[in-house]
Order: C-alpha cells, then sequence, then structure tokens
C-alpha cells in the first residue's frame, strides 16, 4: 500500500479534492509548492494515508519531494518515457495514474 502520494490542485478545485482525498482516506500532510491564491495557480500537496505514521511519511517526502522538479525537467527536455518512470517509482502509482499526472499536472 501507498502510505504517501502528493497532488497538484488548482486553489479552484481545493475543496473539492481535500473531500474526495478525505472519503479515501487520506489526509494532507503538507504543501510543496505554492500558497493558495486567487490566480488559481496550481498547488502541491502532500498527502498520506491515515493508516501511515507521521515518521514513516516525513521520512519518505524527506528523501522525496525533488522528484517533481526533477520530472518536470525531464519533461521539459522531451523525455517523457524517463519522466513517467520517476513519478512511478517515486509514488507507486500505476502506469495510467503516472502518465495522466505528466501529461496534465506537470
Amino acid at each position: 500500500m501507498t502510505l504517501w502520494t502528493t497532488e497538484t490542485v488548482r486553489t479552484s478545485m481545493l475543496e473539492q479534492t481535500l473531500n474526495r482525498l478525505s472519503l479515501d482516506g487520506w489526509e494532507v500532510f503538507s504543501v510543496l509548492r505554492g500558497a493558495p491564491s486567487d490566480t488559481g495557480s496550481p498547488q502541491v500537496i502532500v498527502v498520506a494515508h491515515r493508516s501511515a505514521s507521521r515518521r514513516e511519511v516525513e521520512e519518505a517526502v524527506e528523501t522525496g519531494p525533488g522528484w517533481v522538479e526533477e520530472a518536470r525537467d525531464l519533461l521539459q527536455q522531451g523525455r517523457k518515457i524517463q519522466a513517467i518512470k520517476l513519478v512511478r517509482a517515486a509514488t507507486g502509482w500505476g502506469l495510467k495514474e503516472s502518465k495522466e499526472y505528466v501529461e496534465r499536472d506537470l
């Protein structure tokens, strides 16, 4: 089971996303990038499954947040497949979710 993951969320969709995550057993752990604004700019939030201990999530996040920027750099270099592989390795998501994240949210 994946204990933590990230979500890229537009400010206008933040409440809806948080409600969906809460129903699925997830809680917000921290905000990695950005601050809520009226412009609707994307926010990257870290969410942790309720079954995860705070220490497990902190350790995972300490070693992992740089993957977002690295994946973005790979995508900008035209290395989409490598970006998808990196997202899969960092998050534990399946191929479909990782591909959607790279195409839609990076």
